[in-house]
């Protein structure tokens, strides 16, 4: 094992791994989040950004990535993430991840149900589907429990609404799920379809839905 590996030892990540979410900073919709964001304390340390050759030190340092990526997304209301994002590059210590290790990152994501690779046109060719992922930094449930939460406490029971007006609309301006992206939305909602409490109909700009709380 090189230098760099044997100084990220299982010991000592092991006290700070899966501290991130919870010692993070996640702002209501509306509030100010200008505040620095609080990286976990192994973001500055070099060998963080390799991925480690011991499995079962880089299982821990997987799940430590993966939150950092989960709070840093609900932190700055990110939903759309790349394996060449900027979180990837520590200019501080000079870090960088390689891109191929960052995929392998973005999929540890994936297989935990927290992100989904947006496919590309060419789904042939698997790399080319790990290029932009969707990140869910709340679960489809946690978004259609917030969605349904908001239309028994305002009342919106029965009422038509088109996407537009639920996710962009001066109404919502404070919710959580304000500015959620329409394909995220209609997954969440999906939910809320599936248990007989909502209808999604028409498509494009005519996209709406009713429910039936």
């Amino acid at each position: 094992m090189s230098a760099s590996a044997s100084a990220f030892s299982l010991d000592s990540a092991s006290t700070a791994f899966g501290s991130t979410l919870s010692s993070t900073l996640v702002p209501k919709q509306g509030e100010d989040s200008a505040s620095s964001f609080k990286y976990t304390t192994h973001y500055s340390f070099p060998p963080f950004f390799d991925l480690q050759p011991n499995l079962a030190t880089r299982a821990s340092q997987l799940k430590e990535w993966s939150e950092l990526i989960l709070s840093y997304c609900a932190f700055h209301r990110i939903y759309r993430f790349t394996p060449s994002h900027p979180l990837f590059h520590n200019a501080a210590i000079n870090r960088r991840m390689q891109l191929g290790n960052a995929k392998v990152v973005l999929q540890y994501v994936v297989d935990q149900g927290r992100a989904e690779w947006i496919a590309s046109l060419n789904k042939r060719d698997k790399d080319s589907n790990m290029e932009e992922a969707w990140i869910w930094w709340k679960s489809p449930e946690e978004w259609a429990q917030c969605i349904g939460d908001w239309v028994q406490e305002t009342g919106q029971r029965n009422t038509v609404l088109t996407f537009y007006e639920l996710l962009e609309g001066e109404a919502t301006s404070r919710e959580e799920f304000h500015n959620l992206p329409v394909e995220m939305a209609r997954r969440s909602i999906g939910i809320l379809v599936k248990r007989g409490k909502a209808n999604i109909f028409g498509e494009g700009e005519g996209l709406g839905v009713k429910f039936f709380f």
